[in-house]
């Protein structure tokens, strides 16, 4: 190429290596490094770029898949709509570089400097509007990482920690988020997997492990926590109503300012729950354990609703329900020709609605308010 002008020729698609001289012109943003045309649009494949200077470079749409750029100078490169898949970063200065848009995993190496808002995870380079297929985030530290508009793939963030990240448009649709670690989430994802949903800052979905959190008045209804950990978690003024809850343990918590209407609470562990006061309508507490639990002048439906054909609420579903040690005085089972669903109850040491002991009722409390 020496001496060569190649003023108004089209260079987009170009696939280059090896070529040798100074030309005098080259069209638009394009440049001759290290014996490779670099330009907007460019196949680089499997190119070697080891410790180039490419400050500033054009490469926006091009084919980088495999490029070996350990040690090259990518400052303020304009990287929008490239394939850095499979590609050696290592050493690599990116400080300034557009990299929102580009698929930036799964990479090898660490860089030495990124993008403001970027970090390096693993595999994958992390930031707002990355493009990620593929990456092995399983048990990875993302805490505080902005990941605004980045599209998820079928990642693995099994047991990841992703309090505090900004997922303001993020696609989690195909993603796994088993036994996530979450808390302080801004922003609303694009989507999320089926029956995972964010409230109150947390990834809710089912089998999390959230003890101890807080979701003091947080709007929970509908989600699903289907076997998951409450156990500890304050759930003052919370509005659970239509939530799956079969099998979580919230053993000890206080629901009594919780709104409990319509919730799937079959086989969850309830032992030692306060419940006092609360209207339980429609609520599914089939083979629950509610041990030693609070339940003092609950409604197990609503009065009136056996009257009405056109009442919103069914009585709730209490059987299998073991109600050993539970206190129950006050609690209305019947009301205006409705009752709530009753059979096969564990009834021992119970305080009975009337406020007798089952012990001494025939070890039940059919014939004693319930």
């Amino acid at each position: 190429f020496t001496e060569g002008s190649y003023e108004g020729v089209a260079t987009t698609g170009i696939r280059s290596g090896g070529v040798v001289g100074i030309p005098t012109f080259l069209e638009g943003n394009w440049k001759l490094v290290d014996g490779y045309l670099i330009g907007s649009g460019d196949y680089l494949w499997d190119a070697n770029l080891q410790g180039a200077n490419l400050t500033g470079a054009d490469l926006a749409n091009s084919y980088l898949q495999g490029a070996k750029f350990s040690g090259a100078n990518l400052s303020n490169a304009d990287l929008a709509y490239t394939n850095l898949s499979g590609d050696n970063v290592t050493g690599t200065q990116l400080s300034g570089a557009t990299l929102a848009t580009a698929i930036t995993a799964p990479v090898s190496g660490t860089p030495s400097s990124l993008p403001t808002d970027w970090t390096a995870v693993n595999d994958a380079l992390l930031g707002p509007g990355a493009i990620v297929p593929t990456a092995q985030l399983a048990g990875a530290d993302l805490e505080g990482v902005d990941l605004s508009d980045t599209s998820f793939g079928s990642v693995d963030f099994s047991n990841a920690n992703l309090s505090n990240t900004n997922l303001t448009g993020t696609a989690l649709g195909d993603a796994t988020l088993s036994n996530v670690s979450s808390g302080g989430i801004t922003g609303t994802p694009k989507n999320l997997p089926d029956n995972w949903s964010v409230s109150a800052g947390y990834l809710l979905g089912p089998g999390l492990d959230l003890h101890g959190v807080d979701l003091a008045n947080a709007n929970l209804n509908g989600v699903d926590l289907a076997q998951a950990n409450l156990t500890g978690v304050d759930l003052g003024g919370a509005s659970m109503n239509d939530a799956d809850l079969e099998w979580a343990d919230l053993a000890g918590d206080d629901l009594s300012q919780a709104g409990i209407v319509g919730t799937n609470l079959a086989n969850a562990n309830l032992d030692g729950v306060n419940l006092s006061g609360l209207h339980l309508y429609s609520d599914n507490f089939e083979d629950a354990n509610l041990v030693g639990a609070q339940l003092s002048d609950v409604y197990f439906l609503q009065p009136g609703c056996g009257l009405s054909p056109h009442c919103p609420y069914a009585p709730s579903v209490l059987s299998g329900v073991n109600f050993t040690e539970a206190n129950l005085l006050g609690a209305v089972f019947v009301a205006a020709g409705g009752a709530a669903e009753l059979g096969n109850i564990v009834w021992s040491d119970t305080t009975c609605p009337d406020g007798t002991n089952s012990n001494s009722d025939g070890a039940t409390c059919t014939s004693n308010g319930a």
